[in-house]
């Protein structure tokens, strides 16, 4: 029993031991690391506003680094573009060092950047719109990182908004290339040499609009009113995915102009051809007023889209044209030119293989007159033997006689009739003609036109 009692007492005894050691070295730590802080802080708000410079030659070299994280909006209309990034700033402040040996062995702290020297970074080509009109190092809320050798590290995520000039010529097979360029508002280069430490895309969210080509990072030395000023230029280098506006607008309006193509597969004479060409060309409005609300108002250049739409709207115009013509001509009961007709019913017809359609179109009806009467009438005094001398021949004579007369009449109003209707049907040939040379002859420049513009 009494051995027990001695066993437990002796553990009682290593636990205190062990207990003191480890909250011991807590409160060491957190000593250390309170005396570190109040030595940093210490006339912070003299040192604050302090440039880090070791001396008066040597200016602060301050590394940008941007993390893309997303591509948040392309603003073609208002010709900006929205990024999500990460900002990476690196400098040395050879004022803010210590010896981690004399602080418990810390070799770095978290500051609120409020407590130390700070870039007054800035995006020198920001676009100007209400909601975000702040400059960007008021911006990064994030606490620094100080190393016990001074160099100091500001990590902040940032929402940037930059001027980006969009070249919709090729629109929506287009790229495009942003720059966001960084720089000190203030600190020409003779204080801060801003530098690039790179771009990156590891944690990039892809975006359903655009691919990311490239992301190239140079510095530049500009002047500003004589003096020169440091700065980084990011060129975003991005290409538009086109499966939106293909499947959205160019598909659809490639089907509905076809559809003004099919009028002159329709009969002449029928009445609709003229409103399905009118309805599709209102169609084409509306389309060409959807791609122009989504482009900048620039007379830079004509996006390839724009230029596609205006000349179907010009064709599906051609075709309405022609669908007038042929409907106006298709009635016509005045003799058609020599040079129309042969030039249609005769060479064009047979280039479209229609010869056998005007058979029969280019005479009149077999109604030819012999003294002044029809052939087809075999009715004739002279073959009549009738006696003078009787009443009744006299009677016989003067009833052929206005029977004769009443078959002139009739017959020749049949004649007139039969000429009328053969100029009609040499005039409805030539519609035939047409409508059929028409209903090649667009297609075949839509294809073209096609193969032209998106070339």
């Amino acid at each position: 029993m009494a051995f027990n009692t001695v066993h437990f007492n002796l553990f009682l005894y290593i636990v205190v031991i062990v207990s003191n050691i480890y909250a011991g070295n807590h409160t060491s730590h957190f000593e250390a690391q309170e005396k570190l802080i109040s030595k940093i802080v210490l006339n912070s708000d003299i040192r604050k506003e302090i440039l880090p410079m070791a001396n008066s030659s040597a200016p602060v070299l301050l590394r940008i680094k941007v993390g893309i994280r997303q591509i948040a909006t392309v603003d073609e209309v208002n010709q900006a573009l929205r990024l999500n990034v990460w900002l990476r700033l690196y400098w040395n402040n050879p004022y803010l060092t210590w010896d981690p040996a004399d602080y418990g062995n810390i070799t770095s702290v978290h500051l609120d950047n409020g407590l130390l020297w700070t870039p007054d970074i800035s995006m020198y080509n920001k676009a100007s719109l209400e909601e975000d009109i702040d400059i960007l190092y008021t911006r990064l809320s994030t606490s620094v990182v100080l190393d016990y050798d001074g160099n100091c590290t500001w990590l902040s995520p940032a929402t940037l908004l930059s001027q980006c000039k969009i070249n919709v010529r090729r629109f929506p097979f287009d790229e495009q290339k942003c720059q966001l360029v960084f720089g000190s508002w203030t600190y020409s280069a003779l204080k801060i040499d801003v530098d690039s430490a790179g771009a990156d895309v590891k944690d990039f969210l892809p975006n359903g609009e655009w691919d990311v080509l490239g992301y190239p990072m140079e510095r530049f030395v500009k002047p500003y009113s004589g003096i020169p000023y440091t700065e980084v230029a990011l060129t975003l280098h991005i290409k538009r995915q086109p499966l939106y506006y293909t499947l959205n607008l160019i598909l659809p309006c490639t089907v509905i102009a076809t559809l003004a193509f099919l009028s002159f597969a329709l009969p002449s004479n029928h009445g609709e051809r003229i409103s399905l060409v009118i309805t599709v060309l209102l169609a084409m409005s509306v389309y060409m007023l959807i791609v122009s609300s989504t482009l900048p108002q620039t007379s830079d250049a004509m996006p390839v889209i724009g230029t596609y739409f205006l000349c179907i709207i010009v064709e599906t115009a051609l075709c309405l044209l022609a669908t007038c013509f042929i409907a106006k001509i298709r009635d016509h009961e005045s003799e058609i030119p020599k040079w129309l007709d042969k030039l249609v019913n005769k060479r064009l017809a047979r280039l479209l293989f229609m010869s056998n359609a005007i058979e029969g179109y280019d005479e009149v009806p077999k109604l030819i007159k012999l003294n002044g009467h029809p052939k087809t009438v075999d009715i004739s005094l002279n073959e009549v033997k009738l006696s003078d001398d009787t009443k009744t021949a006299r009677s016989n004579h003067t009833t052929m006689q206005k029977l004769r007369d009443e078959l002139a009449v009739l017959t020749n109003d049949v004649s007139m009739r039969q000429k009328r209707e053969a100029k009609q049907l040499k005039w409805q040939n030539v519609a035939r003609v047409l409508d059929r040379f028409f209903l090649l002859f667009f297609p075949l420049i839509f294809v073209v036109v096609t193969a032209a513009v998106f070339a």
